[in-house]
C-alpha cells in the first residue's frame, strides 16, 4: 500500500507544482465545482506509528473538514482520518488530494467521502455520506457499499461483499438511508455487474461461506433490474 501511496503522492505533487489549484493547497480550502460550496481543513491531530508493528499502531492524520455554503454559514463538519500506513517514509496526503477523492452527487445535495483506511477484516468499504441540503431532514450516514451506478440526483445503486452476505443496495439521498435491492441469503448472493442504460445486469452467486455441497447444487441465474421502473425481470448471464 505505501509504495503504491508513494506513486500517486509524487504524481499529485509533480501535478500540482504547475500550479493547478495552488493557491487553494496552500489555505487548505477548496471550492465544489458548482462554487456554491466551500470546503476547509484543519488539522486535529497527527499521530505517527511507534514501529510495533501492531495492525493498530498506523500512522494517520485526522481532518476536520467543515463545509459553507455560499453565504460562508457553516452547514456540516466532520472528522476524516487519513491513514498513511505503517512505513516510517510515508507522508499523509496532501488536503488537496483528499479533496478530489470527495465524490458529490450531481446537484451538490450531499457528498461521500472516500473510505478511510482503517485496519480491519476485508470487506464492503465504510463511506460517509454528509447532506449538504438544508431541506433534507437527515445530517451524516454510514454507507456500506462499492458504488456502481448513479440513477438520478439521490439515488445510488451498489453492491455489499462480504464474507457470508454478498448483495444489492440502494442509497436515497433524499432520507439518508439505504434499501436492500437483493437480499444475501448465505450462501446465496447477488451483485451488480454491468450497467446498460438504466439497467442493471445482476448476478446470483455462491459466497464465501459456501460448501462443496453448496457448488455442487448451485444453478446460476441472473437478473436485470430496470432502474426507472423498479422492474426485475430474468435475463441472460453474459462472461
Amino acid at each position: 500500500m505505501n509504495s503504491l501511496r508513494s506513486i500517486l503522492l509524487f504524481l499529485f505533487l509533480t501535478y500540482t507544482l504547475f500550479g493547478v489549484a495552488a493557491c487553494q493547497s496552500e489555505t487548505n480550502v477548496f471550492k465544489s465545482k458548482s462554487g456554491r460550496y466551500t470546503v476547509k481543513f484543519e488539522e486535529i491531530k497527527h499521530f505517527i506509528s511507534k514501529g510495533t508493528g501492531d495492525i493498530d499502531d498506523v500512522s494517520y492524520l485526522l481532518h476536520k473538514i467543515s463545509f459553507f455554503n455560499s453565504k460562508d454559514s457553516l452547514i456540516a463538519e466532520t472528522e476524516y482520518a487519513d491513514v498513511y500506513g505503517w512505513d516510517e517514509n510515508a507522508e499523509p496526503f496532501p488536503p488537496l488530494f483528499i479533496f478530489e477523492k470527495i465524490t458529490w452527487s450531481p446537484n451538490e445535495d450531499f457528498v461521500i467521502l472516500p473510505e478511510e483506511e482503517l485496519a480491519g477484516a476485508p470487506g464492503t468499504p465504510k463511506l460517509e455520506v454528509i447532506n449538504l441540503n438544508p431541506k433534507m431532514e437527515w445530517s451524516k450516514f454510514y454507507l456500506y457499499m462499492y458504488i456502481k451506478y448513479w440513477a438520478d440526483d439521490f439515488l445510488v445503486f451498489g453492491n455489499i461483499a462480504d464474507d457470508c452476505r454478498y448483495q444489492v443496495e440502494m442509497f436515497d439521498g433524499r432520507i439518508g438511508k439505504n434499501r436492500v435491492v437483493m437480499k444475501a441469503d448465505s450462501p446465496i448472493g447477488y451483485e451488480i455487474v454491468k450497467v446498460n442504460s438504466n439497467k442493471l445486469l445482476i448476478k446470483k452467486l455462491l459466497d464465501n461461506c459456501r460448501t462443496e455441497e453448496d457448488q455442487l447444487n448451485f444453478i446460476p441465474e441472473c437478473f436485470e433490474l430496470d432502474v426507472a421502473t423498479r422492474k426485475l425481470t430474468e435475463a441472460a448471464c453474459e462472461d
